[in-house]
């Protein structure tokens, strides 16, 4: 995505990506703490994380943390 940098293997998913999260098509759950819609509740749960800090996803070869598995799967590359 040309708009922030997160990666996809299809074109049509980064299609889909900024219909729903950057054209605002999809934004149908709104963030309590900071207003910003987002299209599912899953990626609000997800999104959360930015402001509680919970980071589940651990790197088995050095611990680091992540909020989110793709940024556990980038890290790993």
């Amino acid at each position: 995505c040309e708009l922030c940098a997160k990666r996809f293997k299809r074109g049509k998913d980064v299609r889909r990506h900024v219909l729903q999260v950057h054209e605002g098509g999809g934004e149908r759950h709104q963030c309590p703490q900071c207003g910003k819609g987002l299209s599912s509740r899953t990626a609000l749960r997800l999104h959360e994380r930015t402001h509680t800090g919970h980071k589940p996803y651990a790197c088995p070869e050095c611990q680091a943390k992540f909020s989110q598995p793709s940024a556990l799967k980038t890290h790993m590359r």
